[in-house]
């Protein structure tokens, strides 16, 4: 329950056929103009009621991608690196990028906790890699996943190696 700058109070409730906004607390003078103001605080609401939700799963699904994936981080020297089991460098990234994500993180680290030379993660990062241009973009002290690269690696880096693991533990 929320309540707006006019003491409007407004909750949100979601039903199984979608979201439902309950509104009580509206008195209208002779002339609609607190009409208008509702309604666009409600539709303000409705947007970013459907913002959090999305974000929400988004975050579960990342959480769950980074529980599927632990295995494949070994302690090297007192680090966590990827195992060999990964051979794709851009894999390799996209892993270590979403192990940290949603910070920033500089050439060097992702270089030694993937077991690269630094300029091979430079060359994907920067884009001299077609195809994996547009996963990965530059912050402030490095680089980070884009959305585009964030659901490359959720929806298929992240099952494909997960399958590949099943598949050679089953022997096939």
């Amino acid at each position: 329950m929320s309540e707006n700058e006019s003491g409007l109070e407004i909750e949100i409730e979601r039903d199984s056929d979608g979201k439902r906004i309950m509104v009580s607390g509206i008195i209208l003078d002779d002339d609609f103009s607190e009409f208008d103001d509702a309604y666009q605080t409600l539709l303000e609401l409705w947007r970013r009621a459907e913002r959090i939700d999305t974000r929400f799963e988004l975050e579960t699904e990342i959480n769950k991608a980074k529980q599927a994936t632990e295995e494949f981080w070994i302690e090297k020297d007192g680090k966590l690196v990827l195992g060999a089991d990964i051979e794709e460098i851009s894999h390799k990234m996209g892993l270590c990028l979403l192990k940290h994500y949603p910070d920033c993180v500089s050439q060097r680290p992702i270089a030694k906790e993937i077991d690269c030379s630094k300029g091979s993660v430079g060359k994907r990062v920067r884009g001299d890699f077609v195809g994996v241009d547009q996963y990965f973009y530059k912050c402030e002290t490095g680089y980070q996943l884009s959305d585009t690269g964030l659901h490359w690696v959720l929806d298929e880096v992240v099952p494909a190696i997960v399958n590949a693991k099943n598949l050679q533990e089953n022997g096939e």
